[in-house]
């Protein structure tokens, strides 16, 4: 993998929205996306689980396969950001230590359940399952919380996790997650436009002598946010009205208030 890759994680219950935000992510940064939940294992034990077959534990899905699509994401695209989501993203350690950045959608399981239950009488889907499956959606109403507290929601507690609200608005989660990211991922996209307006006018000024003031116009809006943005990353983001201060790839992740709730990034120190 590229030296100087970043990978931006996504984990958290069925319906949290994790994949609603990741892709909102991934769109805004012009990154790939790979879906963890795409890769079941083949031959995969599936416990009966109070009469029904479980396929809410992590070991169920390919991690080797989810870090392949990761590479071949890179290779296709380009790109050395990659946006990665998947309801069990953290256990497993191998895809967990790729992340350079981790969110975590905290949703309460009532809503999960109230989601879901909509989702399959819509039959509308997120693009990770391809059609309905009523199979699986009668063993998560008899499971889904047992198997989540046991198996899911620890992952909340790993080190350098920022958890989320996952009751808020897209936009607004989109927000927070911009926040904490640093300004050359959150405005990798403008950053790109700029670079590539700046070389067509070195190239030809006369031609593009109108573009040269468009440009101008477009970079100082671009410094300006990311000066915005790096100003509010060294006074340390503030979500949901607390301050964090986080720093990843084995560094320190602090918080100033213990235990971690909604917004706050969890450490093991």
């Amino acid at each position: 993998m590229p030296v100087n890759l970043t990978v931006i994680g996504f984990a958290g219950p069925s319906c949290s929205g994790k994949t609603t935000l990741a892709r909102a992510l991934a769109t805004r940064i012009e990154a790939p996306l790979v879906h963890m939940d795409r890769f079941w294992k083949d031959g995969a034990d599936t416990p009966v689980v109070n009469g029904y077959e479980s396929r809410e534990r992590p070991d169920q899905y390919d991690a080797h396969a989810t870090v392949q699509a990761i590479n071949d994401a890179i290779t296709e695209t380009g790109s050395d950001i990659v946006v990665v989501e998947g309801f069990h993203l953290f256990n497993h350690p191998e895809i967990c230590r790729l992340c350079d950045f981790r969110f975590f959608m905290d949703v309460p399981f009532e809503e999960v359940v109230r989601r879901r239950t909509a989702r399959s009488a819509s039959g509308t889907y997120d693009g990770v399952w391809s059609c309905p499956r009523p199979d699986i959606d009668e063993g998560f109403q008899a499971h889904g919380r047992q198997e989540w507290e046991t198996f899911g929601a620890r992952q909340a507690d790993i080190q350098g996790v920022v958890v989320l609200d996952g009751i808020l608005v897209p936009q607004d989660l989109l927000l927070q997650v911009m926040k904490v990211l640093p300004p050359r991922i959150a405005f990798a996209r403008e950053a790109r436009i700029e670079s590539s307006v700046l070389e067509k006018i070195v190239s030809d000024p006369a031609r593009h002598m109108q573009m040269t003031v468009n440009a101008a116009e477009m970079v100082l809006r671009v410094r300006k946010h990311l000066a915005e943005m790096a100003r509010t990353e060294t006074e340390c983001p503030v979500i949901n009205g607390t301050e964090h201060r986080a720093r990843y790839r084995g560094h320190d992740v602090g918080h100033g208030a213990c235990p971690a709730r909604r917004g706050e990034v969890r450490s093991s120190s």
